[in-house]
């Protein structure tokens, strides 16, 4: 589903990891070509 629109998993989670930290959020993504599984906290 990922690469249908063109974004390779890897690139996802480091993208959503750059935005956590700038928001100042702890967080674990783990993405494969089919899901997306991601926790936040504070």
């Amino acid at each position: 589903m990922l690469h249908k629109y063109g974004t390779p998993a890897y690139r996802l989670e480091a993208h959503l990891m750059e935005v956590a930290t700038y928001l100042d959020l702890k967080s674990s993504f783990v993405m494969s070509p089919t899901s997306v599984t991601f926790v936040i906290w504070t």
